[in-house]
């Protein structure tokens, strides 16, 4: 099971940013990060990453974020997460 993660970090590009949360596997995400800017109120540069992990590996991944001093961060669960192949359909064709 998978969740995403979305959490607001402080930093000076998308970039910096996307170092910093790729340094670590648990704040990686399955496929990388998707990072973009937060309009905030007092002009600060803001970013919301958004990246989907493990279920089990959640509160490991929440306390690396806030050792990153992310702020306002949210867990949705998926309903589907899909890939660019379907492994049941490969099964039937034989392929996997």
């Amino acid at each position: 099971t998978f969740l995403s993660v979305t959490a607001n970090l402080k930093g000076d590009s998308p970039n910096s940013i996307a170092e910093l949360v790729l340094s670590e596997k648990l704040t990686a995400g399955i496929q990388g990060p998707t990072i973009s800017q937060v309009y905030s109120k007092d002009s600060s540069c803001w970013y919301a990453v958004t990246v989907i992990i493990k279920k089990n590996e959640l509160l490991p991944a929440l306390q690396r974020f806030r050792k990153l001093n992310a702020i306002s961060l949210s867990v949705t669960k998926p309903y589907y997460i899909f890939q660019n192949k379907s492994n049941a359909v490969e099964k039937l064709l034989g392929n996997s």
